[in-house]
């Protein structure tokens, strides 16, 4: 197996360098006082630092750095003084278990601290004196333990973190998928009512082209008339037909055949919802004009979401501004409801809002009033040069 740079950390070097500094004093000083590891000091001190210098690795390689400090410790009780008192190659063996426990899965964790206390066993064995008492055996073994359950503690709280970690980013790819499929599904709503609107701008002109060809030879201008009612429709048919180019319908459903909704009939949606239980204000600004199917559907569209949402969300008056700007239709809804605290997070309404204003080149703002409190939607849709 090759030998890698160890991925130690700077409290790692920190800890194997203060264990070979409290190491070394326990093998030169310490016997002076007849404590510390007696023995041959030059053969102890360089199997103390072959044993505490693993430690490097102890993230990297956990079992096999446990393996070494083992068999360490227990050729220092072979060649060392019997009444020798290893503080520092204790806590190097603390850590080696606390990483293996942590590290590991549950069976190899379970394995190195059986080993480690058998290993234990057989140093207290090797280093046993007369005078020395069974809690010179307990003690240590409390400690070993301790660090096997800490470890393993640490362990599991590390996989919960990856469990939610991983629980996350399923939710939010769920989430994207989600806002994917509802991006999708009232692209398929719009693109089917854009053939709506088409066919029946197709239906107007075959109307007006017909009429056209039958007062041609008596009324030129009854004529003249229906053939410009016929271009102007063609026009904003073709306006119509590029937007809804892209869009496909998933199903072969003709859809009911009803009137187009219109800005015509905001009145109609308003008392449809004030007999929900909302009050409704309408504010009409500038001078009303023909609009292209398509724009009106959308500027209806947006309205009859916003005013569900704001039934939805506690909303209990809500003001509509419809406003005909010279370039643009400007829409303002406005509740008086709880609006949003942190993060607005968009629903399928809003996605849907937002796909019918950027199907015209406009602009969406939908969030909470700073100026009057409750919810707000803003949309402007770029009317020049229709009508």
């Amino acid at each position: 197996m090759k030998l890698r740079a160890p991925h130690a950390k700077p409290f790692d070097w920190l800890i194997v360098g203060a264990l070979l500094l409290v190491t070394e004093f326990e093998i030169w000083i310490q016997p002076v006082f007849q404590t510390g590891l007696p023995g041959p000091r030059p053969v102890l001190s360089i199997l103390s630092a072959a044993t505490i210098v693993p430690l490097l690795w102890h993230r990297d390689r956990p079992v096999i750095v446990l393996g070494i400090i083992l068999c360490g410790l227990l050729l220092i009780g072979v060649v060392g003084e019997p009444q020798q008192a290893a503080f520092a190659l204790l806590l190097g063996l603390l850590l080696a278990v606390y990483s293996t426990a942590s590290l590991r899965g549950p069976h190899v964790a379970l394995a190195g601290v059986v080993v480690t206390l058998l290993g234990g066993l057989l140093y207290e064995w090797s280093t046993w004196v007369e005078g020395d008492a069974l809690v010179d055996v307990i003690v240590p073994s409390f400690f070993i333990i301790g660090a096997w359950i800490a470890g393993r503690q640490v362990n599991r709280l590390q996989a919960r973190t990856v469990e939610l970690a991983e629980r996350t980013l399923l939710l939010e790819r769920a989430r994207e998928s989600e806002a994917r499929v509802a991006v999708a599904e009232e692209r398929t709503r719009i693109a089917r009512e854009l053939h709506d609107v088409v066919a029946h701008s197709i239906s107007i002109m075959g109307l007006h082209a017909a009429a056209a060809r039958r007062a041609l030879p008596r009324n030129p201008e009854i004529a003249e008339e229906s053939l410009l009612i016929v271009e102007r429709t063609s026009r904003d048919a073709q306006e119509e037909m590029k937007r809804m180019l892209g869009m496909l319908r998933r199903d072969g459903s003709r859809g009911d055949i009803t009137p187009i909704p219109a800005l015509s009939r905001l009145t109609e949606l308003i008392e449809e919802v004030e007999r929900a239980g909302l009050k409704v204000a309408l504010r009409l600004e500038g001078a009303e004009r023909r609009l292209p199917q398509g724009l009106e559907l959308s500027a209806y569209r947006i309205i009859q979401e916003a005013l569900t949402n704001a039934r939805r969300h506690g909303g209990s008056n809500v003001s509509v501004t419809v406003s005909y700007g010279e370039a643009a239709l400007h829409l303002t809804i406005r509740d008086d409801g709880p609006g949003i605290s942190g993060e607005l997070v968009p629903g399928h309404g809003i996605i849907g809002m937002r796909e019918r204003v950027s199907l015209h080149g406009g602009e969406l703002f939908v969030g909470s009033d700073d100026d009057a409190g409750g919810f707000v939607v803003r949309a402007s849709l770029p009317s020049e040069g229709n009508g």
